[in-house]
């Protein structure tokens, strides 16, 4: 939630004002990290099971795993 936020008013500002520190290799380093752990929780998301409202039973495969996330 804390990455979010942040994510929230530093992309703004930085579309909006370009400010030169932003430029620097620390917020790049920064913004590499929080840009990886939302890609990592992408994937973990990507592979999370769910259960099947109809059956009840956990679903596991890969591919209803990837329709049912991309679905939402």
């Amino acid at each position: 939630m804390v990455l979010a936020t942040y994510n929230c008013f530093q992309i703004p500002v930085d579309v909006a004002f370009e400010p030169a520190i932003f430029g620097t290799s620390p917020f790049s380093i920064l913004n590499g990290l929080v840009d990886l752990i939302f890609f990592i929780d992408i994937c973990i998301s990507f592979r999370t099971t769910f259960l099947d409202e109809r059956t009840g039973f956990e679903v596991r495969k890969t591919k209803l795993l990837a329709i049912n996330y991309l679905k939402g």
